[in-house]
């Protein structure tokens, strides 16, 4: 049997120059030991809370999957953050541990809106899937899921406290969801336009929405108590019932229907008008603070913000409006006729809002937030498309008319406590790293970056345009950079300065390459021309009369190709170059003569990378048409040919020096690792959530860093673990087994319309139901064993040694079956149990219920158990109720149920009693406390004065 060969496993080391992702929103959480603001946002799979008045992480929030978050939400306590992922699944962390309590798998697209009820204790998600599902978050499971939207939730809210949510859609639809009943008991549509937005205001009387036109709709939102609740008010509240509402008119107020008489709470709804905003576009977010001041904007870089009026400053423009009117007409004023009636005091919707700016921003705004308004000066902080925050203090005391459709600007408002240029403003698209392995080079088309490896820290940032290529100079002390204009610059890291820039090339330079002696580079255009470069030193004279040596380039040589250049390569020792072109073809060709020695022809689409081994034994390349294609340097031929490399065009290829292995990167998010020898996949690297641009390897090969669409930079490191293909191959299986799972199954009897199980099926679930299973089959054989021995005893007459403990029980640290079988449901995570329940067979089914009924009537994990039992009935009614096996245990469920859930009730109801007379207690005694002190100051007070009146008279 052959040696097999050893590889080594390459591990992610931390993550750079992403600040937020443009696919995720923001959420401000407040903590009291804080002094400025933190703003949590999604970055990638993680969520990181900015400490904005730092300009630094506060921490970081890490999730176990490779998904995009796509909505970030704090809980009204701040004690806890949900986040929503590109895959559906929604987690909670824990602010203060920065921990993930719990992980809930519900929607089958992304997590598009998030939502807490006001006491932090239900959350509410929706998904581009057109679901919403609400979660318990104190029980960590999953309630229900409505179903009756038909396109993307864009906004879901909790209607204060009175167990109603209110969502929208693209559907152009708003509904009314009465949780209690799981049922949508109002349905209103927005002019036939998509509803991006809304927002509730005035202690829920109020609610604004956000169409795709440049209009924003008030609607009146009225909770009223009907006539027999009223009367009723002493007696025992009976169930509510939300009666449903026509859709109102503008200015036509229903105060109910036909069925009033037997409902017991009415929702009436109205439109009052419409704002027109001034910027353009359709509507992206709008925010509230303090329910009165709300602001918008759309997909361009303008905030708009408005605030409600009160009643008061409502009564004052009335007055001081007929006032002007009573003047006119005293003036004889043509424009006020005697016949146009007095102002009545009915309602005017101009009056209802005011416009307290209008600004335009630097950049496109992705969503903005409150921070604090004080008086006149509103404080908001903005997260801008391009990578960046800025905390902005807006002056809105420049306010124009109540309701006027004028608006105040304000350009190039200054910011303050802003992460700007912590990152590129755009992606980066090329890197390099230094001689000395501690630092890599990153480019985009605004600024090339320095980075320390060990710290992911930008130490240097240089501004510069339209960057294609990059690399070290001498000594890593200049950066090279080749522009889309065809320009090659030189700057001095540790200056920041411009000290060479000389253009030979006509069009873009697409790629450089560094001369293994370091004396001199190479670089390939579009103008189907590679020139070769050399360092020179040039003497410059200071004004202190002494010389010193500045570093410059010279074109020395050129070289004429067929087609243009897309990528080129030094070999190792420098003897020939490799040549990419847009033809679909690469050549080598001799350093020295410039001779054409090979020319590699196969791809089908032209070659966008290539690169040779340290030994020079392979050429690799890769090309737009997915493979990969290793070539022999002595006769130029294809040694192999990797079909479809990967699923879509190839951007970079490195090999690691002194090795045969190579790494790839694609426009398919992955980076892999493939072995040059037995041409197989070693292993492949994920995390990058859009296109991977370009990557390096360091010098000594144990760093990899990657560059990609979704404004990350990934440093990956190599570990002492050895990797084997025929794992890792497994591993691929199981993780493609998970995502074929992702189709959820309906539960029979339960209607699709509008109501569903809030769980769906995954590979934890089955995972779940297996050991459930396998628990079941256990007890069987255990419990058989058990009655054999009894049954053995009797007969003999005598005590026998008993049957040894299984090994499972002793891992479980149990004794005998039951509680073994116990143990293994309460293993099951509480998100998890009615999918678990729902996809165990029915014939184990038939063995679990007669347990868990015993379970129940010995009071064990009652709420468990109780919660077990009824999802188990209600999703197999039909076949339990006509088997007369399960007529008796049926009975004794019913009864047994009503005494130990009563039993709990009556628990939980004295422990609230007791607390809350221990809270009375305790703000008793603070009370008293501070009217000590309030009297011990007074006292204090009153010796000051008289001390003071002493001295006077003295």
């Amino acid at each position: 049997m052959g040696l097999t060969k050893e590889f080594l496993r390459y591990a992610p080391d931390g993550m750079c120059n992403i600040v937020a992702s443009t696919w995720s929103n923001f959420t401000i959480v407040n903590k009291p030991s804080q002094k400025g603001p933190l703003c949590a946002v999604g970055a990638c799979e993680n969520v990181v809370v900015w400490d904005m008045r730092k300009g630094e992480k506060h921490s970081t929030l890490l999730s176990e999957d490779k998904h995009q978050v796509t909505y970030v939400a704090s809980s009204p306590d701040n004690h806890y953050l949900a986040a929503g992922y590109a895959n559906g699944s929604v987690r909670i962390f824990d602010l203060v541990t920065t921990e993930c309590i719990v992980t809930f798998n519900g929607h089958k697209k992304p997590v598009s809106c998030l939502n807490f009820d006001g006491d932090s204790l239900q959350l509410a998600s929706g998904g581009m899937d057109t679901d919403v599902v609400l979660w318990d978050v104190v029980d960590e499971s999953g309630m229900f899921r409505l179903k009756g939207h038909t396109g993307v939730i864009t906004q879901v809210r909790f209607f204060q406290n009175k167990g109603i949510l209110i969502t929208s859609s693209k559907d152009r639809q708003i509904k009314f969801w009465d949780l209690q009943t799981q049922h949508c008991f109002k349905t209103i549509m927005e002019n036939d336009e998509e509803i991006y937005d809304f927002i509730l205001l005035t202690n829920a009387s109020l609610m604004v929405t956000g169409i795709k036109n440049s209009h924003l709709s008030v609607w009146s939102l009225t909770f009223k108590m009907s006539e027999a609740t009223a009367a009723g008010a002493d007696a025992a509240k009976p169930r509510s019932k939300l009666s449903r509402v026509d859709h109102a008119d503008v200015g036509e107020a229903r105060m109910g229907n036909d069925d009033e008489d037997v409902c017991m709470d009415n929702i009436v709804l109205v439109k009052l008008g419409e704002i027109k905003r001034v910027g353009k576009g359709r509507l992206v977010s709008m925010c509230v603070y303090a329910d009165m001041y709300f602001g918008c904007h759309g997909t361009y870089s303008e905030v708009e913000l408005f605030k409600i009026c009160t009643d008061e400053e409502r009564e004052k423009h009335r007055k001081k409006r007929e006032k002007k009117r009573r003047l006119k007409l005293q003036s004889h004023d043509p424009s006020v006729s005697d016949a146009q009636p007095p102002d009545d005091g009915s309602f005017d919707f101009d009056t209802l809002y005011k416009r307290v700016g209008y600004y335009k921003l630097q950049n496109p705004i992705r969503t903005f937030q409150f921070f604090e308004i004080n008086g006149t000066n509103a404080k908001i902080m903005v997260m801008y498309r391009n990578n960046s925050f800025a905390k902005f203090d807006l002056d809105i005391s420049t306010s124009s008319k109540v309701g006027a459709a004028s608006t105040s600007t304000a350009d190039q408002i200054p910011s303050s406590h802003c992460l700007i240029g912590y990152g590129h403003y755009k992606e980066p698209r090329c890197l390099a790293f230094s001689s000395d392995n501690f630092s890599f080079l990153s480019a985009s088309v605004d600024a090339i970056k320095v980075w320390n490896r060990s710290s992911l820290q930008c130490f240097r940032t240089i501004p510069c345009s339209d960057v294609t290529c990059c690399m070290f100079a001498l000594e890593d002390r200049q950066a090279i950079v080749g522009k889309k204009t065809g320009e090659l610059e030189m700057y001095e890291i540790s200056s920041n300065q411009l000290v060479e820039q000389t253009r030979e090339h006509t069009g873009c330079i697409n790629a450089m390459s560094l001369a293994p002696n370091k004396l001199g580079f190479i670089t390939g255009a579009t103008d189907r021309q590679v020139i070769f470069w050399e360092f020179e030193f040039n003497n410059e004279s200071k004004q202190d009369q002494q010389s010193s040596k500045a570093l410059t380039v010279a074109a020395k040589r050129k070289l004429q190709t067929v087609d243009e250049v897309l990528c080129l390569k030094y070999s190792s020792d420098q003897k020939y170059i490799a040549v990419g072109c847009l033809n679909m073809k690469a050549y080598i060709y001799f350093t020295d003569s410039l001779k054409m020695l090979h020319t590699l022809y196969s791809h089908n689409m032209p070659v966008t990378c290539i690169d040779m081994s340290t030994d020079t034994h392979f050429i690799a390349t890769g090309s737009s048409d997915k493979d990969v294609k290793l070539w022999s340097m002595d006769f130029g031929e294809c040694r192999k040919i990797i079909k479809v490399a990967h699923d879509d065009k190839i951007t970079c290829l490195q090999f690691v020096p002194k090795t045969h292995l190579f790494f790839t990167c694609s426009v398919d998010m992955k980076v892999k690792k493939w072995d040059a020898d037995s041409f197989q996949l070693v292993m492949t690297l994920e995390g990058h959530q859009a296109a991977v641009h370009h990557l390096s390897i360091s010098p000594n090969g144990k760093y990899v860093v990657s560059a990609s669409a979704d404004m990350s930079i990934r440093l990956w490191h190599k570990t002492e673990e050895i990797l084997i293909l025929d794992e890792e191959k497994e591993m691929v299986r199981e993780k493609e087994e998970e995502e074929a799972m992702r189709e959820n199954i309906q539960v029979p009897g339960e209607s699709v319309d509008e109501v569903g199980i809030s769980g769906k099926k995954t590979f934890h679930t089955l995972s779940a139901t297996e050991k459930l299973c396998e628990a079941l089959d256990l007890y069987k054989e255990e419990k058989k064993k058990i009655l054999d021995y009894e049954s053995l005893c009797k007969q003999s007459g005598k005590k026998i040694k008993p049957p040894a403990v299984h090994l499972l029980f002793q891992a479980f640290k149990v004794t005998v079956p039951e509680d073994y079988l116990l143990e293994v449901i309460k293993k099951i995570k509480s998100n998890d149990v009615e999918e678990c329940l729902l996809i165990t067979p029915f014939s184990y089914i038939m063995q679990l219920v007669p347990l868990l009924a015993d379970f129940l009537n010995k009071g064990r994990e009652v709420e468990l158990v109780s919660r077990c039992l009824f999802f188990i009935l209600r999703i197999h009614a039909g076949q339990i109720v006509s088997n007369q096996l399960f007529s008796s245990v049926l009975e004794n469920v019913n009864e047994e149920s009503l005494v130990h859930i009563k039993l709990i009730k009556d628990m939980l109801g004295y422990n609230l009693m007791g607390l809350k007379f221990l809270q009375q207690k305790l703000e008793e005694g603070n009370s008293l406390s501070i009217f000590a002190e309030a009297v011990q100051q007074n006292k204090q007070k009153k010796r000051r004065r008289k001390k003071a009146l002493l001295v006077v008279k003295s």
